[in-house]
């Protein structure tokens, strides 16, 4: 879950810094905001893994 969490702390600095980069360059700001999305994605993916082969285990 420590992923997860991490996330989900780290997504209102994420927020404020691209919505500040979205005013300079919008291409960039919608890059790092798919960035980001694929990180928790990733990070949720992990964490169903492990609990999935915990309980297989």
């Amino acid at each position: 879950m420590t992923p997860v969490l991490v996330c989900s702390v780290y997504v209102p600095y994420q927020i404020e810094k691209l919505q500040a980069l979205m005013s300079v360059d919008i291409y960039t700001a919608w890059y790092d905001t798919q960035y980001f999305q694929f990180l928790c994605d990733i990070a949720t993916l992990v964490s169903y893994l492990n609990a999935t082969f915990n309980f297989a285990i």
